[in-house]
């Protein structure tokens, strides 16, 4: 979540041009309640068919819906500070991983586009573990395969499930909220540190503060 522009806003903006054309409402909130989970955790097609009475063709609609939000996001730039983090990793010889609600080909396409693959030593996606954000096992699951324990690493998330996820798995929480989520609280969701971007303090002075 803290690799590109809140990808997930993008996301949400396709559902919500959705609804809206059939005249129902999508509330933020609905939205930020699924934040870090994997797509199949809510069926949104199912909740709008129940609002407006009747079935929707959803092939095409997913399909001319998925086209534009692929379009805007593979033109993306990483986010501010991220670059710097994955080379002082490499330099500090730190594993690195990815833990994500997202389907497996969505992550690599992004990660291979950007030239970030490489850098990951694990990705961890919503294929594989049953359960998902803000449950711990997609963190325990990375955290088994890079062969570290929970409290050797450092979640950065965007999203309070995340961050309820990182605690849950007894690792150290940064958040670093994106537009859509700035006013929750994150404390009370367990993070241990908030950012407004990874700008906000070098990879180095935050291993000096977590030690």
């Amino acid at each position: 979540p803290t690799l590109f522009p809140y990808p997930t806003l993008f996301r949400s903006q396709s559902w919500l041009d959705v609804y809206t054309k059939h005249g129902q409402p999508l509330p933020p909130q609905r939205w930020i309640d699924l934040l870090g989970k994997p797509p199949q955790a809510t069926d949104l097609h199912a909740e709008l068919e129940e609002k407006i009475g009747h079935k929707l063709e959803r092939d095409a609609m997913n399909e001319g819906r998925n086209q534009t939000l692929m379009r805007i996001i593979d033109n993306m730039p990483v986010l501010p500070g991220v670059l710097d983090y994955v080379r002082n990793a490499g330099r500090l010889g730190l594993k690195l991983a990815v833990a994500s609600g997202s389907p497996r080909d969505w992550v690599y396409r992004f990660l291979k586009r950007r030239n970030l693959f490489d850098h990951f030593d694990i990705i961890v996606t919503n294929e594989d573990t049953e359960r998902h954000k803000p449950h711990p096992d997609p963190f325990l699951e990375t955290a088994r395969r890079l062969g570290v324990a929970p409290r050797q690493c450092i979640v950065f998330e965007d999203s309070t499930n995340g961050i309820r996820a990182a605690h849950a798995a007894g690792m150290y929480a940064v958040a670093i909220p994106n537009p859509l989520t700035r006013g929750l609280d994150f404390p009370a969701a367990g993070a241990d540190l908030q950012l407004v971007s990874l700008l906000d303090i070098s990879l180095d002075d935050l291993i000096a503060r977590i030690d």
